[in-house]
């Protein structure tokens, strides 16, 4: 088997052909004499690199492949201390698809000329309560919106930070049928925001899975539901600067 990580393009990829997206970057900044972007002036000495590299392909010896496709959230931050020097760079994002039973022939990959036989899709929700135009910690419990920045200036904001808005609501498995896709099952995943009790932020929680089969039909079986157990969620020491954080663990379905 051949796994490829953060490739971006898929073999016999030509320009016009989607990419995967599976590279996400940042400005990285080259401080010594031979590291890439290197410039007499260090604040000259910046080019974005990969910080993170994600899965987005798999062929195994016979040819047969799997590709994964993400989508990327994008940020801002005052490189160089500079509130206007506005640098873009990827803060996050989530695996959207995986197409499978493609096929690798002389070097190029079915799934960029016609779509896969099969597609796992993977849907996303905003990690909101309610109202989520209203970007606070009462709406939004543990997305840092005090951190973006999508103007020409960023004030306060002098460093990168990397996290998601989104959340993983559903998982369903496809067929293609003519041009487009059939559902086959899907699992739908609920969360909440229990209150951890302590004063501390709360966390995003799982609360149940539900399924249901949707090939001629749509079928359900019982959902899975989580009991959450309130427990630390670090070791705490004498002089520590706040109070140990609890978050929840599964006590059973």
């Amino acid at each position: 088997m051949q796994y490829w990580f953060g490739r971006n393009r898929l073999p016999g990829w030509t320009s016009g052909k989607p990419v995967t997206n599976s590279t996400w970057t940042v400005p990285v900044f080259g401080n010594e004499p031979g590291e890439p972007c290197h410039a007499a002036a260090f604040g000259n000495s910046d080019c974005m690199q990969a910080w993170r590299w994600n899965l987005d392909y798999v062929v195994d010896p016979s040819g047969n492949s799997a590709s994964y496709w993400y989508e990327r959230e994008t940020n801002k931050y005052g490189r160089n201390l500079d509130p206007a020097d506005d640098a873009t760079y990827h803060r996050g994002g989530w695996l959207d698809r995986i197409d499978y039973g493609t096929r690798q022939i002389n070097g190029v990959d079915s799934v960029l000329n016609t779509n896969a036989p099969m597609r796992v899709s993977l849907g996303v929700a905003d990690r909101c309560l309610t109202d989520c135009a209203t970007r606070d910690e009462a709406h939004w419990p543990d997305t840092p919106w005090d951190m973006a920045c999508s103007a020409t200036s960023c004030p306060d904001k002098f460093y990168p930070t990397f996290w998601s808005t989104k959340r993983l609501s559903t998982i369903t498995t496809q067929v293609r049928s003519g041009t487009g896709y059939r559902n086959v099952e899907r699992w739908t995943l609920t969360h909440t925001f229990p209150d951890p009790g302590d004063g501390t932020r709360a966390g995003l929680w799982l609360d149940k899975v539900s399924h249901a089969g949707l090939a001629g039909g749509s079928v359900s079986v019982p959902d899975v539901e989580f009991t959450p157990v309130q427990m630390p969620n670090r070791v705490d020491a004498i002089g520590d600067f706040a109070a140990g954080p609890l978050r929840s663990r599964s006590a059973g379905r």
